[in-house]
């Protein structure tokens, strides 16, 4: 959006209610667009229409993460410490993901995850990018978008699980798309089953946006159920977070070593 102050409102019209007032240049999702409005996505979820005279489209073309395929062949890694690895904190800012009954959300434990798996590998030496390290909305294009602009060796998106009925399900569960990333998925499942205390529940196809579209190898891992009375009690803690840090750390080393 633009740097003048731009209204944004709860109509396509001059005459509507003014929900916010933006300071400065941002980007928002367009939703739609009506007459010579757009309506977007605000940061809290909520909608608003902005004029299109105030503001810039641009093309979902022009930031895919298509676009950022690398023009080169991947980085063929035979140590981890050569490697480039993305490690993406599922959900975030408005999206919370699952919520825990004792009030904790997915969003903060995929966070905390994280950083302590970065933790773990930059100590190695590892290049490590993260595709958030706050608590912000990042789209599932541009969670892709960073694999490809980095030509990474493993894409590691973390996650913690729901299902509709509570206490029906518990542990983990490892998530492939392609066939060639099985043995990324299978080194990594592997280490979970021998070092995380709750059950696993092994390798699974996933046909999730942020592997489908993903040039660059990549799994998913469900690490516990937030609606499962059991797991929330492991789940939420430095002692589980920095288990799982270990045990992916450990499968790297050892995937990277084998190749």
């Amino acid at each position: 959006m633009g740097a003048n102050p731009t209204n944004i409102r709860q109509a396509p019209t001059t005459e509507a209610e003014i929900l916010t007032t933006l300071r400065s240049a941002e980007e928002f999702d367009v939703l739609s667009e009506e007459n010579e409005w757009y309506e977007i996505e605000l940061t809290d979820g909520s909608r608003g229409f902005v004029a299109s005279w105030v503001a810039e489209k641009i093309t979902g073309e022009t930031v895919s993460a298509e676009e950022a395929l690398p023009a080169q062949a991947p980085h063929y890694a035979t140590t981890l410490a050569e490697a480039t690895i993305v490690i993406d904190a599922g959900h975030g800012g408005y999206d919370p993901g699952a919520v825990a009954s004792s009030g904790f959300t997915e969003k903060e434990v995929t966070l905390n995850t994280a950083l302590l798996l970065a933790d773990r590998l930059e100590n190695a030496g590892v290049n490590v990018i993260l595709t958030r390290s706050t608590d912000e909305h990042i789209s599932l294009n541009d969670r892709v978008y960073h694999a490809h602009q980095a030509n990474a060796d493993a894409f590691i998106s973390l996650h913690y699980d729901s299902v509709e009925q509570a206490n029906t399900m518990s542990g983990t569960t490892t998530y492939y798309y392609s066939e060639d990333e099985l043995p990324l998925a299978e080194a990594i499942n592997h280490q979970l089953t021998q070092d995380v205390r709750l059950d696993n529940n092994g390798i699974r196809y996933g046909n999730y946006q942020v592997l489908r579209t993903n040039a660059q190898p990549s799994v998913l891992l469900e690490l516990g159920y937030l609606n499962n009375d059991y797991d929330i009690t492991v789940v939420n803690t430095h002692e589980y977070q920095s288990t799982v840090a270990d045990a992916v750390y450990t499968a790297l080393d050892r995937y990277f070593s084998q190749r």
